[in-house]
This record gives structure tokens, sequence and C-alpha cells, in this order.
């Protein structure tokens, strides 16, 4: 027998001995979503949805439980995720996905690094909106640019569509919005509003309305005076679009990076540190959830919008914000008080 020979039948015989490649299992165990969101809220409701089905598609199909951790308008959940949480891939994380705008200026409290975590997915994309109380006396957005007096809206916090983008609205079309934060999550925003402690909101997605508070569509509680982001929600029909009022090419360039987030609008990841195998398995598992006939008769009966990007594709996206330059990521900056 060769030499050749020979090597070739060991490479053969070490192949057929070795071990298969063995799939996560999840068998007898507990995923948490850590949701950086308070309950009650829009946000909330699609990832509670999620949650009741998600188990069925993850080999083993553990029990998968929601744990609240709201703070500084999710960064608080962002941080456990990315400096705490075990790398075990039974920890999942949620907040808003203006989040990367505070990691891209490294504002204050943010320690991760968007970019370094491992995305699982985005349940769906989203149109906000500027919408005020019946009794407000704005109808349009035309009564709030170069008002004397400031239009009052709520916020749960600095990192959220409901802070950023009125302020952003600010500086491109001089609305004379004020935003008053500190309410812990979008249920405390809904009930402010509702007992007339603020008189809009600006950065709601149209979606969360919908799910969350259908009444103030149905019994014309609010007016939706203006649609936020890249796209445009038809439900809205002629509704204005802030793009579309947009002339300057470089407050383009800055709102396209802003409105940027709504496109990964309900975004899910695990830590830096979670093994590569455990990332595709629920990678795999989320989007098979949100695929599932069961999943998505319990959404369409809540309302939700769903319509979900893969990790992959958010990672793109995130890549995108990142490379914005950098007299964009100095206005964002400047917006947020960095």
């Amino acid at each position: 027998m060769t030499l050749t020979v020979l090597f070739v039948l060991v490479v053969l015989l070490a192949g057929a001995q070795a071990p298969a490649a063995t799939v996560a299992s999840y068998e007898g165990k507990t995923i948490r979503f850590v949701a950086g969101t308070a309950p009650g809220g829009g946000h909330d409701i699609h990832i509670r949805a999620i949650a009741r089905h998600l188990g069925r598609f993850v080999p083993g199909q553990p029990n998968v439980i929601v744990q609240n951790m709201a703070g500084a308008g999710g960064a608080v959940a962002g941080n456990y995720i990315y400096k705490v949480a075990k790398p075990d891939g039974l920890a999942i994380g949620f907040f808003p996905g203006g989040n990367i705008l505070l990691d891209l200026i490294r504002q204050s409290g943010v320690d991760f690094d968007s970019r370094k975590f491992q995305w699982i997915g985005s349940a769906s994309s989203a149109v906000a909106t500027c919408f005020a109380r019946h009794d407000s006396g704005v109808k349009t957005i035309d009564d709030v640019i170069g008002s004397a007096k400031p239009f009052v809206v709520g916020s749960s916090g600095r990192g959220t569509t409901m802070s950023i983008y009125p302020r952003a609205l600010n500086t491109v079309l001089g609305t004379n919005f004020e935003v008053i934060e500190g309410y812990q999550g979008g249920s405390q925003v809904y009930l402010a509003l509702e007992r007339g402690e603020v008189s809009g909101v600006c950065g709601l997605f149209w979606s969360s309305i919908k799910s969350s508070r259908p009444d103030w569509i149905s019994k014309d509680f609010i007016r939706v005076f203006l649609q936020l982001g890249l796209d445009k929600e038809p439900e809205l029909g002629p509704v204005a679009s802030v793009m579309d009022l947009v002339k300057k090419p470089e407050d383009r360039t800055f709102l396209e990076a802003v409105f940027a987030p709504l496109r990964m609008a309900r975004p899910f990841f695990v830590g830096p540190d979670v093994p590569g195998e455990n990332v595709k398995v629920l990678r795999q598992a989320f989007l098979n959830t949100l695929k599932d006939p069961t999943f998505l008769k319990e959404a369409q009966k809540l309302r939700l919008e769903i319509n979900p990007s893969s990790g992959e594709e958010v990672e793109s996206l995130i890549k995108k914000v990142f490379g914005s330059p950098p007299n964009v990521v100095k206005r964002i900056s400047e917006l947020l008080g960095s």
C-alpha cells in the first residue's frame, strides 16, 4: 500500500468517525426577552406576542418570558445585554431602533457598541407620526411651524423617537415643539395625553397607535398632521410627509440618517460573545415565528404590523448609519445634546 493511498484512507476514516455538528438545544431552558420598554406600549405588545410563539421554533422548545428593563429610552437594556447578560443565547435584548443614534454620537450612559451586537432581526419597519389632541387647535404642520406658542409633546426618553423627531423638526422646519421627557414608557405618555398634560406626540408609530390606542382613531380623539420617515403610510392618505417638505440637500441627508432606524423599528439582538451557532438558531426561529400562520392570526387580531427584516439586513442598515458623514454625525450630536 502506497503512502498516498494510506493517507487518503486515514483522512476518510477520520471524517467518518468525526462527530456531527450539534445544533444548539434549548430544551428545559428559558429564554428572556429583555425589553428596554415599559409594559403596555406598542413595542411591549409586539414583544409579548412574539414571545408567546418563538419557543415553538427553537430546538428543545424552551419557555420564553419577557422582562421589562425600561430606562434611558432603552439604553439600560442595551447596556445589560452588552455588559452583564451571560453569552449563552438565553437573553435577547430589545430597544427602540433610535438607540443606535445615541450610540453613533457616543451619548453619555450608552455603554454598548451597536456594531458588535449580533442582531436577530426586526419585527417591522414603521412610519412615525406627529399628532395632536382634537381640542388642541393644531390641524396641520403649518400650525406648529414658526408658532409663538410651543406645542407640548410627551416622550419616554431622550433615545426614543418621541424625543429625537420633534427636536429634529425644530432644526429643519422651524417648528416649535416643546418635549416633556421622563415618562416611564409609551403607556405613560398615552395617559399624559389623555389627561391633557401634553397636547400631542411626535414620533409615535402609526402601527403602535392602531394596536395600543385604536379608540383614539375611531373616536377622533387625535388628529395626525405629519408622517415621519423615509416611507409613507397608505392608510394616512393625504397627511403631509416630512420628506416632501424638506428642500435643502443637507437637511435631507440629515433626516435620512435620523429616520433610518425606522426601517429596523422593532429590533432584537444578543451580546457580542454569544456563540455563532446560537445566533444562527435564534435568527431562523425569529423569522419562522414571524411567518407562522398562527402567530400572524394573533398579530392581525392585535392590529400588529409585521414586516420583518433579517439579522443580516439589520446589520447592513446599522453599518450604513455608522457610515454617515462627519457633519451629519455632528448635527445629530448637537440635536441630542451630547
